[in-house]
């Protein structure tokens, strides 16, 4: 991807990149009024980031997880040749 605006480094120059960072302010800094510790955030993340890749339903992949419809993509494929030396 290539960025739009801004400096090298900022991540919220990115449309892709600003949704993400939305949900993850919605779905897990905005759940709790405080935190702990770093740790208790890193376990929540990795939480989020294993719903979402895993559980998730998603109209796109018909209601189906994303993981799910990309093993059955994947599966559906004939594999290809190698490629030529």
């Amino acid at each position: 991807m290539a960025r739009s605006v801004g400096r090298k480094g900022d991540s919220y120059d990115n449309a892709l990149v600003e949704s993400v960072n939305a949900l993850y302010k919605k779905e897990v800094i905005g759940q709790e009024d405080s935190w702990n510790d770093v740790a208790e955030v890193m376990t929540t993340i990795a939480e989020l980031i294993y719903w979402y890749n895993n559980e998730r339903l998603h109209s796109w992949c018909g209601h189906r997880p994303p993981l799910e419809f990309e093993q059955d993509y994947w599966h559906d494929t004939p594999e290809q040749p190698p490629a030529a030396a």
